[in-house]
């Protein structure tokens, strides 16, 4: 082996870490300031090739734009918490196989808790990129328990629709109906109710649906659609067939509106007097 070979061996802890990064297209404003003379072959020492990779991982940096797990938390966050046009513009640049450092949740967990306008313009577009219907965080929960938590009414009724069992429980042995309640968001358990939610079901801490609408002396609406499974196994039964029919159902209705949700303290509310909540 030659001497330049030979000096030339570095170990991989003598370079700066890596992180994991997606080019981005403009580098019109990148400058180098102290370029280095390019030493030959044949004279170029283990330092030589040591500042020349340097000086390469530098420019490599500049032009590339960071997508590490804890940046990859920064879009969830505009997702469920920026404008419309930023929430979309985040999924767009996002990969629906990502999770949230935190629980372990996909985007559509961030769009079920959203509280400002266009959160099922954004479940859409989740669906449309391929999210996974099927997946539970790290407490066993799905995205219509976030949406249940939150008082979203808009996303409990498209979740469901979507076909996502509403008796479906957690590690806690919770279901979707106790985060409604515990929350205060009483309409949204009516509307679980009707759509067959159990309130007998009881939880490993012992409560019911029952016994906690009877503390709030809430009296539980009637059931509007046929029993449902108490412990089913499945988030959303067959999810890749009802995801393809979804959007195919959607493509002939895109020129209707979604109705409009703004955010009232804690809670998410429909801009339409049928669906307005005295407070």
């Amino acid at each position: 082996m030659s001497s330049v070979a030979m000096d030339c061996e570095l170990s991989h802890e003598a370079f700066p870490a890596v992180s994991r990064k997606r080019p981005v297209s403009d580098t019109s404003e990148i400058q180098v300031d102290h370029l280095l003379p390019l030493p030959s072959l044949s004279t170029a020492t283990a330092e030589d090739v040591y500042k020349l990779l340097l000086l390469a991982e530098e420019v490599r940096s500049a032009t590339m734009v960071d997508d590490t797990p804890l940046n990859r938390d920064d879009l969830f966050e505009t997702v469920r918490d920026g404008d419309l046009a930023e929430a979309k513009k985040a999924l767009a640049s996002a990969e629906m196989s990502w999770r949230h450092s935190a629980l372990g949740q996909n985007f559509l967990f961030f769009v079920a808790a959203r509280r400002r306008r266009g959160c099922e313009e954004l479940a859409k577009q989740c669906v449309a990129m391929g999210i996974n219907l099927e997946e539970v965080d790290l407490n066993g929960q799905t995205p219509l328990f976030w949406a249940a938590k939150r008082g979203n009414t808009v996303m409990v009724k498209f979740l469901l629709n979507l076909g996502f069992t509403v008796n479906f429980r957690d590690k806690a042995r919770k279901t979707a109906l106790f985060f409604a309640i515990e929350n205060g968001h009483l309409d949204v358990a009516d509307y679980l109710i009707e759509r067959s939610a159990s309130t007998l079901v009881r939880a490993s801490n012992g409560k019911t649906p029952r016994a906690m609408l009877k503390e709030k002396n809430h009296k539980a609406p009637g059931r509007k659609r046929k029993w449902a499974e108490p412990s089913p196994s499945l988030v959303c039964p067959g999810a890749e067939t009802r995801s393809r029919f979804a959007q195919w159902e959607w493509a002939g209705t895109q020129d209707e509106s979604e109705p409009m949700v703004g955010k009232e303290e804690e809670n998410v509310l429909v801009e339409d007097s049928r669906h307005l909540r005295e407070k």
